[in-house]
């Protein structure tokens, strides 16, 4: 379905600024249809062909993962659920104060710079 591959695009582009490896995905002939859209649009990163979101794209991926966690919210807290509070304290308390928030940072960073906690 083409609403996975934008979703999974939208997803992955998270990891790795670039976007999304034309291999990772594999069905080509739906992501044309993504770009005829105007959904995703193509990256290049020296010789790979990688794909990223539009701004129209990520619109419709993030209303479509909204709608995938709103359905699964019960199954989402049931799984929470079995695992200790003690262990998701201990998660929230590394990494909050340390990154800001657990979602991936997509800004540039300088490779160079190891932030003033180091000093």
């Amino acid at each position: 379905m083409d609403k996975d591959i934008l979703l999974e695009i939208y997803i992955g582009q998270n990891i790795r600024d670039e976007g999304i490896l034309q291999t990772d995905i594999g069905k080509f002939d739906k992501v044309i249809d993504l770009i005829n859209k105007g959904l995703i649009r193509e990256n290049q990163w020296y010789r790979h062909k990688l794909f990223l979101t539009t701004e129209k794209g990520s619109v419709i991926a993030s209303k479509y993962l909204n709608e995938i966690l709103e359905n699964r919210k019960e199954e989402i807290a049931k799984k929470f659920k079995d695992i200790p509070r003690k262990v998701i304290r201990l998660v929230l308390d590394t990494y909050l104060p340390y990154y800001g928030s657990l979602a991936y940072n997509t800004e540039k960073q300088d490779p160079f710079y190891y932030g003033a906690e180091w000093f």
